[in-house]
C-alpha cells in the first residue's frame, strides 16, 4: 500500500526494524551550500523518517566524497550498510546520494536486499526492494547518473586542454597575480598591482637585512594581510624565492664568506 502525506510517499507499510538518513556531498563546499547542504538533507529525510515511523529507531550517517572512479570511499555509507539491521530503511533525498560509482551502488543494493530492507528516495518517488519495475527504475536512474556525470568530465578535460595547449592558466592565481581572460576568452594570468606593491614592500624589507620573521612582525604591525590571513616566515620564504631570487645568492655567499673567515 501506498500512502501519500503532503510531498512524502510512504512504500513500506509494514512495521520495520530501524530508520537510516544517509546524506552524502560531493566535496566540503557543497557541505555549506544552501540547496545541497548535509543539513539541508539531513531536514528531509529526518522528516519524511518522523512523518510516517516516528517511533522507530533512528541513525543518521554522513560523507563527504564522491565514488565516482573510486577517488574516495565513503565510509560511512558502507559502515551503516555492514551495521543496518534487517527489515530497515535507508532514507535518502535522491538517487545520486548513493554515489555515481556503478559497481560500488549495485555492490550496496546487494547487501541491502540481502538485509530484506529499502532505499527510499523522496525526491525520486521510488522504493528499491519494494516492486521489480520500481527496481529497474532505480537501476536507471543510476545509470543515468553515471552517464551524466562522465558528459560534465568529458567536457571539463576537454576545457583544460584547451585551455593549456592555448597557453592559458588553471586553477587559482598564485601571489601577485590575477586571472583575466585574453581575446580568446582563455584566463591568463596578469600582475596584481595591490599585491606587487607588497612583494616590492617585502623586498625591500629583505634588502634592509631583516628576517623572514622580522619582515613577518613588521607586516604584522603594518595590518598588511596575505589574502585573508597574517603573514608567516614560511610565506615570507616563498614569495622571496619567486620574486627576489638575488636574497638567496646574497645569503649563500655570506654563508661561504664566514666559512672561509672562520678559524679552524
Amino acid at each position: 500500500m501506498i500512502i501519500m502525506s503532503d510531498n512524502f510517499i510512504k512504500f513500506i507499510d509494514k512495521p520495520i526494524t530501524s530508520a537510516y538518513s544517509y546524506i552524502r556531498v560531493s566535496t566540503q563546499k557543497q557541505a555549506t551550500e544552501e540547496k545541497h547542504s548535509l543539513s539541508f538533507q539531513k531536514n528531509i529525510c529526518e522528516s519524511y523518517i518522523n512523518t510516517f515511523y516516528p517511533k522507530t529507531d533512528k541513525y543518521i550517517y554522513d560523507d563527504v566524497g564522491s565514488s565516482y572512479n573510486d577517488k574516495n570511499v565513503l565510509y560511512y555509507l558502507n559502515k551503516m550498510i555492514k551495521h543496518m539491521n534487517d527489515n530497515s530503511i535507508i532514507v535518502i533525498t535522491d538517487i545520486s546520494r548513493l554515489g555515481r560509482n556503478i559497481k560500488q551502488v549495485f555492490n550496496i543494493l546487494r547487501k541491502v536486499e540481502k538485509k530484506k530492507s529499502y532505499i527510499i528516495s523522496i525526491n525520486d518517488s521510488l522504493c528499491y526492494n519494494h516492486t521489480k519495475i520500481m527496481n529497474k527504475q532505480f537501476l536507471h536512474k543510476i545509470i543515468d547518473s553515471e552517464y551524466s556525470s562522465d558528459l560534465k568530465s568529458e567536457k571539463i578535460k576537454k576545457s583544460i586542454n584547451y585551455i593549456r595547449h592555448n597557453g592559458g592558466h588553471i586553477g587559482k592565481p598564485p601571489y601577485g597575480y590575477k586571472v583575466t581572460k585574453n581575446a580568446k576568452n582563455i584566463p591568463i594570468l596578469i600582475e596584481n598591482e595591490d599585491e606587487i606593491q607588497i612583494i616590492d614592500h617585502i623586498i625591500e624589507l629583505s634588502q634592509n637585512n631583516n628576517s623572514y620573521q622580522e619582515i613577518s612582525d613588521i607586516l604584522e604591525k603594518e595590518d598588511i594581510m596575505c589574502k585573508n590571513n597574517y603573514w608567516t616566515k614560511k610565506s615570507i620564504k616563498h614569495i622571496l624565492d619567486k620574486f627576489y631570487p638575488e636574497h638567496l645568492l646574497a645569503n649563500f655567499s655570506e654563508k661561504i664568506q664566514n666559512i672561509i673567515v672562520s678559524p679552524v
